[in-house]
């Protein structure tokens, strides 16, 4: 095993992004990203701008440290950590275009930048360069990484025809959110593990990863009733594009009259008023951060289930950080509305 692989440090609860382990991953696999989609086509290049713009390569991240908790080495993770972070910019590129997102990771998303028709290749293009670094992985983790990839788009689409609407409560957010985080996170943690021969703690990695998605999905949307908590994109984005978020779920189930609100700002259009968001804040949010922790819960006792190891204490500390996370959203000041 490499001194990379090696090293014993424990990490922090707050300190994990910066532990030496975790940036040496990152820039492991940020100088192989860059490799990829070299040509001068609008598709390359789409796929090219969106992965030198950076990001958290939460995913890559989880195919390294599962796979090296299950005694993997790094370089038999290198192509599996490409396709993990591949196939998440695919659905960035067309998520954007559907949602008419003006920017990405601080520089204009792609469909503005490039043209529409160039993101729609650009995420195909990237799918496949996904899928050529797979094609070679045993089952189930080939047949895991298919689903997933299905369960993203079928997501998207379940997404489009929930917009305006509250109908369904949490399982019809859980719905979209499996797909749309979990599925892939799933497959990113246990990948390794089947890679290094090792498949009988693939279920305990996969069931982790899930647990990690739906909690980041769900930590996702209280960044969203909170100004200032996530630079990538402006608080109430969800209100106003009329996705049913899970506070928004939660407070519309929590308090009928609340609901119907929401549902006549989605039917009428304008801009919602600063006592509706206060009372989504005050009313979803509790709830909201009760399902993260519900979440992490379960990817808790997936992973204690592992053997002890450093690269299980930095997975362990990703759940830390975001019930940290999740429990600042409900601690900062009732939001105001901001203008657009």
């Amino acid at each position: 095993m490499s001194s990379l692989a090696a090293r014993t440090s424990s990490p922090s609860v707050h300190g994990w992004v910066h532990d030496p382990l975790v940036l040496e991953l990152r820039q492991r696999v940020a100088q192989r990203l860059a490799l990829l989609a070299p040509d001068d086509d609008p598709a390359s290049r789409a796929v090219r701008e969106l992965l030198a713009a950076g990001g958290k390569r939460l995913r890559p991240l989880l195919v390294y440290l599962g796979g090296l908790a299950a005694g993997a080495s790094i370089s038999s993770l290198d192509s599996l950590a490409e396709a993990a972070e591949l196939v998440h910019v695919a659905s960035l590129l067309h998520d954007d275009l559907m949602d008419g997102a003006a920017t990405r990771r601080g520089r204009p998303a792609a469909w503005r930048a490039i043209g529409p028709k160039a993101a729609v290749l650009g995420g195909d293009l990237a799918h496949v360069l996904a899928l050529q670094r797979v094609r070679l992985v045993p089952d189930p983790a080939l047949a895991h990484f298919l689903d997933g990839v299905a369960a993203m788009v079928r997501s998207q689409a379940l997404e489009i025809d929930q917009q305006g609407g509250l109908e369904g409560g949490l399982p019809a957010w859980r719905s979209v959110a499996y797909g749309k985080t979990a599925a892939l996170c799933g497959w990113c943690a246990e990948v390794g593990a089947i890679a290094a021969g090792q498949p009988g703690i693939g279920p305990e990695l996969r069931e982790f990863g899930q647990g990690l998605g739906l909690a980041f999905q769900a930590v996702d949307d209280l960044l969203d009733l909170v100004p200032g908590m996530d630079p990538g994109k402006p608080a109430f984005a969800d209100l106003r594009a009329r996705v049913p978020s899970l506070p928004i779920r939660m407070a519309a189930a929590a308090d009928p009259a609340l609901g119907r609100a929401i549902q006549a700002l989605w039917r009428d259009g304008g801009e919602p008023s600063p006592a509706l968001v206060a009372a989504l804040r005050c009313r979803g949010g509790g709830s909201a951060e009760a399902y993260v922790q519900r979440e992490l819960a379960v990817a808790r006792r997936s992973l204690l289930r592992l053997p002890d190891s450093r690269h299980r204490a930095l997975l362990d500390a990703m759940l830390d950080t975001l019930s940290l996370r999740a429990a600042a959203c409900l601690a900062a000041p009732v939001p105001v509305l901001e203008s657009q």
